[in-house]
């Protein structure tokens, strides 16, 4: 009777053993010291990877806006394309949030607005991402900045 008491516990000892090891497996292999993009839902935070490598930083001063114009309790997303695609999300920008703007692009109609603003958000100096300028107060319904598009 004994050994089969002591075949019960090398079996408890060995799935215990490989649940470790996959846990610190599992850890490792989600923190691999690479930076991915993040977009952030419900507080829930979720790797996303950016669909485009981000230009050099400019070396002319980017015009200072404030996130507005949102629903209740609503963030702005920042894609990284003009354009909303749940797979181009960055993150969520809070209202009263200070952004500044790069250049602007037309893409996809938001909020009666066919603008978008390139800002600052998450790279090595601040990150390229894009929000609708339907939600960035500017004091213009116009561009306020040139067009990324050379």
């Amino acid at each position: 009777m004994s050994g089969k008491t002591k075949v019960a516990y090398i079996g408890l000892a060995g799935v215990i053993a490989a649940a470790v090891i996959t846990g610190v497996s599992l850890y490792l292999s989600n923190h691999n010291g690479k930076s991915n993009a993040v977009t952030a839902t419900n507080n829930t935070v979720v790797n996303v990877a950016p669909a485009s490598t981000p230009p050099t930083k400019p070396s002319f001063e980017p015009f200072e806006a404030s996130v507005s114009n949102l629903p209740a309790g609503e963030c702005a997303f920042v894609f990284s394309e003009p354009g909303i695609l749940q797979e181009d999300e960055l993150g969520c920008i809070n209202a009263a949030t200070t952004v500044y703007i790069y250049c602007t692009v037309e893409s996809q109609m938001v909020g009666g607005s066919t603008v978008w603003d390139e800002i600052s958000y998450r790279t090595d100096w601040g990150t390229t991402g894009y929000i609708p300028d339907a939600y960035v107060y500017t004091g213009s319904n116009n561009a306020v900045m040139p067009s990324c598009v050379s």
